[in-house]
């Protein structure tokens, strides 16, 4: 077939899962802003409220809404699972949503409302699905025939989805995250020297939690290493993470790790551990 005869490439899809914010934060894709990221609806409450608002001033933005499954593996990564949990089951089945689908006016916004169904005697704990919002775009308009040009023209359109968890509370869980190990890496997958932790949590709820590493040597507190945030989500027990060291001059000895917990820091440390690295 002539190249020439093409006067427009397909489109291109992307769907990237947006997990970073633990607090509630707008999150931008081709033209959506969604707010809040996170949706935590405690025990006994029934509604919650999403809002998709369209950042562009010159064009309607359509958008298709579903839930997903998602699930955490020890690295991190979230995957979709072949199979779900009695557990994953409940969630999906609970939690309920309108519109499907809408098309926003330029500047505009529509509010997605949530509404939770819980089944009588609904075992405590946490019940986490993924609601995934995609952005539509219509194909460009073909040219007629006598409108083609001997040219190739690019147009390449990516589509960014999101997918925010929505975490629903029965009764009054809690979790408890402890060090077990950690090894120092002169080379990680982050492309320098860094602390390679391994993270338990028991309980019926995910944890997150900070992790801050300091150097004991001489009995001075330093700090060599931190990581903001470690989200280890249900029903994942066992959590690594690459924590990139900051100090240079740090070649290994005896160090301090302390977790806090980044839903309420002022639980002060959750959990430490002293270990020679």
């Amino acid at each position: 077939m002539n190249l020439s005869s093409f006067r427009t490439l397909s489109f291109v899809f992307i769907l990237t899962g947006l997990f970073m914010s633990l607090s509630a934060c707008s999150v931008f894709a081709d033209g959506i802003n969604i707010y809040p990221l996170r949706t935590e609806i405690k025990n006994g409450q029934r509604y919650a409220t999403i809002n998709v608002l369209n950042r562009s001033n010159d064009h309607p933005v359509s958008y298709s809404i579903s839930l997903i499954t998602m699930r955490m593996q020890e690295n991190g990564k979230l995957v979709a699972p072949e199979t779900f949990t009695k557990r994953e089951q409940i969630s999906q089945k609970i939690v309920k949503f309108s519109p499907k689908r809408a098309q926003i006016i330029p500047g505009g916004s529509q509010s997605v409302r949530v509404l939770i169904r819980r089944p009588p005697n609904l075992p405590d704990g946490e019940y986490m699905v993924y609601m995934k919002i995609i952005p539509t775009v219509q194909p460009a308009k073909t040219p007629a025939s006598s409108e083609v040009q001997t040219d190739v023209k690019m147009n390449i359109k990516t589509v960014v989805g999101m997918s925010c968890p929505i975490i629903v509370y029965q009764g009054d869980p809690t979790s408890q995250t402890t060090v077990v190990d950690a090894t120092m890496m002169a080379k990680s997958p982050l492309g320098k020297p860094a602390i390679k932790l391994f993270l338990d949590r028991t309980g019926g709820k995910s944890s997150y939690v900070a992790a801050n590493i300091y150097s004991t040597v001489g009995g001075e507190k330093k700090l060599i290493a931190t990581r903001r945030r470690i989200p280890i989500f249900m029903p994942l027990k066992r959590r690594t993470e690459f924590v990139p060291i900051t100090d240079v001059t740090f070649t290994g000895g005896p160090v301090l790790i302390e977790l806090t917990d980044v839903t309420d820091p002022k639980k002060g440390v959750i959990g430490s551990k002293k270990m020679t690295l």
